[in-house]
């Protein structure tokens, strides 16, 4: 080693936008584990782990809800995939999210947001509802 500083950790992004910011303190709050935030956000858990320690010095972080039984992760949906079943009128909504392992709710969610972006391309459907 020669004689100039080591600075550590120079690997890793320290920035963080806002709403990156508003959805880690979101799944803070909802108990959501290092590991599986690194995921939702698609960044290296150390870069996460040094977020927490930055806002919990800075008192802007509260407690972690232990006592709340921690929600999976959303499973990732593939959109084309997902439009491609959607236009299916044979399909119900239940089924396609048996598709993709996931719940009717996180299905809507996405064909919501998508629907705002481009309505031509996500028709309304017509579901019958079973009794």
């Amino acid at each position: 080693m020669n004689d100039r500083p080591y600075l550590a950790c120079l690997d890793l992004d320290f920035e963080w936008t806002a709403p990156q910011l508003k959805e880690f303190l979101r799944l803070w709050g909802l108990g959501f584990k290092l590991a599986d935030i690194a995921k939702e956000l698609n960044r290296d858990p150390d870069e996460v782990a040094l977020l927490i320690i930055d806002l919990g010095r800075k008192g802007k972080l509260g407690h972690y809800p232990r006592h709340r039984k921690r929600p999976k992760p959303y499973k990732k949906i593939d959109v084309q995939k997902l439009h491609q079943l959607y236009l299916n009128p044979s399909l119900s909504m239940t089924q396609i999210a048996k598709h993709f392992g996931a719940g009717r709710r996180r299905c809507y969610q996405i064909i919501t947001r998508e629907r705002l972006k481009e309505p031509e391309k996500w028709p309304a459907r017509k579901e019958e509802r079973s009794k």
